[in-house]
């Protein structure tokens, strides 16, 4: 969230009292300080036999992984991993785990990156729906319970700043979108998952991002895990773009040639560290600013 001035005042400082100032600046800085889980997620890059031209498959990176992606075997029918056990084609998985705590935050967030050092984006062109899905397990014992999020609940940001695009076209479905915290009736697990979907407009899909962010605020005390557990993901679950028919490309954006600089060992010189910022320094950041604000408006408050 990045706040400014003209965000929090009104046009004319004759219609608030400086009472209702105050309101509005602590209101701003109680949404900043909230305490958020923030999972970021990049394209997957492994075998081969795992893309495919409906999906685009992403992984974790943060949370720093508990356990780092792997790839394995796995018969999708069941029996064994031979084609006289399995029964149809073996298939690659791969997969890791990821730390989270819930119940120990009020908001969590989804990133979507096309490149983790802001330098590519996802061009996705046709007529298909788009659903953008994460999921991820712990094994849990007990009782379900879940915590709900519809999509009119959910809040998303689309980053194409620089991608080049003339239009973007699609809208968003908040009726078949949602966050889901905990065990439902029937799993065995508990599950952070969620679905995001956009249609195309008049028959139409264009849509061309370098990042999408979407976020959701929730009740930790309704969380029936708490503390941190270390969650599972893998590419045979919902870990993905699905595109349908829709075509897809990942391309450097326009003005950012790709690098062949390669850096000398000997020269001392640090590579620049273009990774997005971290969610902790960007509230941190927000933070300070909305302060700023306070102490500035408070000031003006009671000169007059």
């Amino acid at each position: 969230f990045f706040w400014s001035l003209e965000a929090i005042m009104p046009t004319s400082t004759h219609s608030f009292s400086g009472s209702g100032l105050l309101v509005i600046i602590l209101a701003s800085l109680a949404a900043v300080s909230q305490a958020s889980v923030d999972i970021k997620l990049k394209p997957f890059v492994g075998p081969e036999e795992i893309e495919s031209d409906g999906f685009i498959i992403f992984e974790p990176y943060e949370p720093t992984p508990t356990v780092e992606t792997s790839c394995y075997d796995e018969c999708p029918c069941g029996g064994g991993l031979n084609e006289t056990t399995c029964g149809c084609d073996v298939e690659p998985v791969c997969g890791g785990s990821i730390p989270v705590d819930l119940s120990s935050n009020e908001v969590i967030r989804f990133h979507w990156y096309a490149s983790t050092n802001d330098t590519k984006y996802i061009s996705v062109q046709g007529s298909s729906t788009i659903k953008v899905e994460f999921q991820a397990k712990y094994d849990c014992e007990g009782n379900p319970g879940v915590v709900d999020i519809a999509g009119s609940d959910i809040q998303f940001e689309i980053d194409d700043e620089g991608v080049g695009t003339s239009s973007q076209k699609y809208v968003y479905n908040a009726e078949s979108s949602f966050v889901q915290l905990g065990k439902c009736d029937g799993c065995g697990s508990c599950e952070i998952f969620t679905r995001l979907r956009f249609e195309p407009v008049d028959g139409e899909l264009s849509l061309s991002l370098k990042s999408l962010l979407f976020f959701a605020s929730y009740d930790p005390s309704q969380i029936i895990l708490q503390g941190e557990y270390e969650y599972e993901w893998a590419t045979d679950g919902y870990c993905w773009m699905r595109l349908g028919d829709n075509t897809y490309e990942i391309l450097d954006l326009p003005e950012i040639a790709p690098s062949t600089t390669e850096l000398s060992t000997t020269s001392g010189s640090e590579p620049e560290d273009t990774t997005p910022p971290s969610s902790a320094a960007t509230t941190a950041a927000s933070s300070a600013r909305v302060i700023i604000i306070f102490f500035s408006v408070f000031l003006s408050v009671c000169a007059n």
